[in-house]
C-alpha cells in the first residue's frame, strides 16, 4: 500500500508539473499576441530603465554575463565537481547535472514554441543575448536550476538543521529574485518572462526528480531480487 501511495503521489507531482508547463506555454502564446498586455509590460520595462541607478545597471550587466551560457556551464560543472568531492557517488553527480542542465535547456526550448520578441525600450542600447526570444527568461531559469542544484547538494546537512534550511531557501529565493529583476532592468525581458522562467525551471526539476526516484526504486527492487 505504501508503494502504491508513493507511486500515486509521484504521478500527481509529475502531472502537476506538466500542467504548470502547459499553462505557462499557453499564457506565453496569449500575451505575446495581446497588444494591451504588451504595452503594459513595456511601460514597466521603461519605468525600470528610467528609475534604475547606474550601479543597478552595472550589477545587472555582471549578472547577465555570469549567467550567460558560458558562465552558467562553468557553474554547473563546479557544482557537479563539488558534489563528487562531497558524496563520491556517480549517481549524485548525475542527479546534480540533470537537475541543473535539463530545466535550463528545456526552458530555453520553450522559447522556440512561444517566440516572443525581446522588448524594444526607448533610450536603451541593444544588449547581446543568447536567444532572439524573450519568454521565458533563460537567466531566471538557470538561476533557479543552479540554486536547486546547490540545495540538493546541501540537502543531507540542511535536513538536520531546520534553521539553516530556512535560511538557505530564503537566500535562494533572493538570488532568483535579484536575477529576475536584473533582466528587467536591462530591458531584455518583460516582467512576465522573469516570472515564467523560474516556474518553468522548477516544474522541469520536479519531473527530473520524480524520474530519478522511479529509477532508484526500480534499481532497489531489482537488487533485492538477486
Amino acid at each position: 500500500m505504501d508503494t502504491r501511495r508513493r507511486n500515486a503521489s509521484s504521478r500527481a507531482r509529475v502531472a502537476t508539473a506538466g500542467a504548470v508547463l502547459v499553462a505557462l506555454v499557453l499564457v506565453g502564446v496569449v500575451i505575446t499576441h495581446d497588444a494591451d498586455w504588451h504595452a503594459a509590460e513595456l511601460a514597466v520595462d521603461q519605468a525600470a530603465i528610467d528609475g534604475a541607478p547606474p550601479w543597478a545597471h552595472a550589477i545587472a550587466l555582471v549578472i547577465g554575463d555570469t549567467l550567460a551560457p558560458g558562465g552558467a556551464t562553468v557553474i554547473v560543472l563546479a557544482i557537479a565537481a563539488i558534489t563528487w568531492a562531497v558524496r563520491r557517488r556517480s549517481e549524485a553527480v548525475l542527479t546534480s547535472l540533470a537537475l541543473t542542465v535539463v530545466p535550463w535547456w528545456a526552458t530555453e526550448a520553450l522559447k522556440l514554441i512561444v517566440e516572443r520578441p525581446r522588448p524594444a525600450v526607448r533610450g536603451v542600447a541593444a544588449i547581446s543575448t543568447p536567444s532572439t526570444w524573450s519568454y521565458p527568461s533563460g537567466h531566471a531559469a538557470v538561476a533557479t536550476a543552479l540554486v536547486i542544484g546547490v540545495l540538493v547538494l546541501l540537502a543531507p546537512t540542511l535536513r538536520e538543521r531546520p534553521v539553516a534550511r530556512r535560511v538557505a531557501i530564503g537566500l535562494s529565493v533572493v538570488v532568483v529574485g535579484v536575477v529576475a529583476v536584473s533582466r528587467v532592468v536591462l530591458a531584455v525581458h518583460y516582467p512576465s518572462d522573469v516570472v515564467a522562467g523560474p516556474l518553468c525551471a522548477a516544474a522541469f526539476a520536479v519531473i527530473v526528480g520524480e524520474i530519478r526516484r522511479a529509477i532508484m526504486r526500480r534499481s532497489g527492487r531489482a537488487s533485492s531480487r538477486r
